[in-house]
């Protein structure tokens, strides 16, 4: 045991560590700056006094131009080779290049100024402390030593943590800050696509790229361009690509996983992110882990690629705009909401000013009507209206279906049946008249009206009264338990073109009340599910409509209400009582 512990500490201590670097270069005199420019970044990160690097930059600069000038004349597509390490205290620089000359030995004294010829192997050998020439294999190799003394220790674990950390916390607070000026666009700008016009101009700017666009994806699955007007790309890009196509952007919303591009030219030519150089990042636009678009940015340039902390702010920015185009269409979905409410109000508003406000009392009759709609507006309609000193018209009816549409035909409705009030005493013909007009267009429009017209003439104690496939009159006279149901039905207007209605005749006496209704009134439901029925509303009628209409519109209402539990109705409630005097 012991003499293997001797023989690996003789093994460690024959091991020597050097940390060397290197680089390849064209036969270009303008490519030498920039080599020189790495070498001081080593040295300096080494520890290298600046002053001390002066003379080691003349060495080396001399010694690349002899390469370039000397070792590759002649030769077509040349490179040169140059490797420096720090090892001890001696610092060394090998410049290979594919020549096979061998400079004139240094001289003691600086050469003639005007001639070129030995005043490189000078200049080095006064500046280095070793120079040496030699051929290997056919490559001339330049070596230059120099004393600096032993390098300072590379950083510290902690100091290199405290550096990465410094970088994230610079990253950190670049993306805060872009997060802060975006979120003050977002308060400010007119429109969605306002926004993202200073977000992908913002971000050109943050990561230094030439192009940026947006795709957001569709009902369809495809990804349409969302670029703002004065956001560069590409002309002629297509708007949208479909969930088949296999471009880098359909396969980053596919998959919801960024993909960086090293060489937009090794894309296929239909890619959207081809260039003839550069690179590009896609990151996917995500909201609650589902993606709904893609964010790229492209560099066009054979420029470095995107470091981390570009993309950092890159995928960031995809996240905000993932957020920002949530709440745009938050947004628009409550302005059409509001519009539609706002729209169903007015409906609403239009439909109860064009229902009577007040009621017609003459020495034969007492009249009053009622309406409750199931949603803002609805299909109920009635009407009383005098019809000068023959009587009075009462009209009722319901439209199939609920809504803003149903509720237009039947103001439609009021206004046909008024426009044709001269025929009011014939309740039959003035139906069949209104089937007529409104019949085409109902039957296109795939709905139906029922309705029923009553007259009340003012010579006679008589009813006249026809139905369009409405449901039946109630009638009660003082003394009875129950209401008695004419005779209702009949065809709905639009159903058939050509419908003749009948009149029909009934004798009344003071005291006899008669309700038109609505079938929303009969067919409301208990809790348990059970409907109330036209055989048990009209055994509560003497109930609850024994005195002045009026009241009796509102009690008969508040029965059904408690009958159904309070519940919303499901389908509009509207009454008519007519009381003879």
């Amino acid at each position: 045991m012991e003499d293997r512990l001797v023989a690996e500490n003789q093994l460690i201590a024959i091991l020597t560590y050097s940390e060397y670097a290197q680089c390849e270069l064209a036969a270009d005199l303008a490519l030498v700056p920039e080599v020189a420019g790495q070498m001081r970044s080593y040295c300096l990160r080494h520890g290298l006094d600046s002053q001390a690097w002066a003379p080691l930059e003349l060495a080396v600069v001399e010694g690349l131009n002899n390469a370039i000038e000397h070792g590759c004349r002649g030769i077509k597509d040349a490179r040169i080779r140059i490797r420096w390490h720090w090892t001890g205290e001696i610092f060394e620089i090998e410049i290979l290049d594919p020549g096979t000359f061998l400079p004139v030995p240094a001289v003691a004294q600086l050469p003639d100024p005007l001639s070129e010829g030995g005043r490189g192997t000078f200049v080095m050998a006064a500046l280095m402390d070793n120079v040496s020439h030699e051929v290997r294999d056919g490559t001339h190799a330049l070596v230059l030593r120099k004393w600096l003394g032993s390098p300072a220790p590379l950083a510290t674990e902690v100091e290199s943590t405290l550096e990465a950390m410094t970088g994230e916390l610079c990253n950190s607070y670049e993306t805060i800050t872009s997060l802060f000026r975006f979120g003050e666009e977002l308060a400010t700008a007119r429109s969605f696509d306002d926004f993202v016009e200073q977000v992908l101009l913002r971000l050109l700017k943050l990561v230094g790229s030439d192009e940026a666009w947006l795709r957001l994806g569709d009902s369809g699955g495809r990804l349409k361009l969302a670029s703002p007007r004065q956001a560069p790309c590409s002309a002629g890009m297509a708007e949208f690509l479909v969930p088949e196509d296999d471009s880098v952007e359909t396969r980053v919303f596919r998959e919801s996983v960024q993909h960086t591009v090293e060489d937009c030219s090794a894309l296929t030519p239909h890619d959207p992110l081809w260039r003839e150089r550069g690179s590009a990042f896609v990151c996917p636009i995500l909201f609650r882990d589902v993606a709904i678009g893609i964010l790229a940015v492209v560099r066009k340039e054979a420029s470095p690629y995107f470091t981390a902390g570009e993309i950092q702010i890159t995928s960031t920015v995809a996240d905000f705009l993932g957020i920002a185009r949530t709440m745009a269409l938050s947004q628009e979905r409550r302005q059409v909401q509001q519009r539609t409410e706002r729209e169903l109000e007015i409906a609403a508003e239009i439909q109860q000013s064009l229902l009577p406000k007040t009621f017609p009392e003459t020495g034969r009759f007492r009249i009053f009507g009622i309406s409750q709609t199931a949603h803002e507006v609805g299909g109920d309609y009635f009407d009383v209206l005098p019809i000068g000193d023959k009587g009075v018209l009462l009209s009722i009816a319901d439209v199939m279906g609920k809504g803003i549409p149903a509720a237009m035909l039947a103001t439609i409705l009021r206004t046909t049946i008024r426009a044709h009030s001269e025929m009011a005493d014939n309740p039959g013909g003035l139906l069949t008249v209104v089937n007529r007009q409104l019949g085409v267009d109902l039957n296109n429009l795939g709905m139906f009206i029922t309705a029923q017209l009553a007259f009340f003439p003012n010579a006679s104690d008589e009813l006249i009264f026809a139905s369009a496939g409405h449901c039946p009159l109630l009638r009660f006279s003082p003394g009875d338990t129950c209401a008695s149901a004419s005779i209702g039905g009949g065809v709905p207007l639009g159903v058939m073109d050509e419908v003749e209605y009948e009149s029909m005749r009934e004798r009344i006496a003071p005291g006899d009340r008669l309700i038109f209704l609505t079938d929303g009134v009969y067919e409301a439901q208990s809790a348990t599910g059970e409907v109330l029925g036209l055989d048990s509303l009209a055994q509560q009628i003497p109930t609850y409509c024994a005195g002045d209409p009026r009241s009796g519109c509102g009690r008969l209402l508040d029965y059904v209400a408690r009958y159904s539990a309070g519940a919303p109705p499901a389908d509009d409630r509207t009454f008519l009582i007519a009381q003879y005097l």
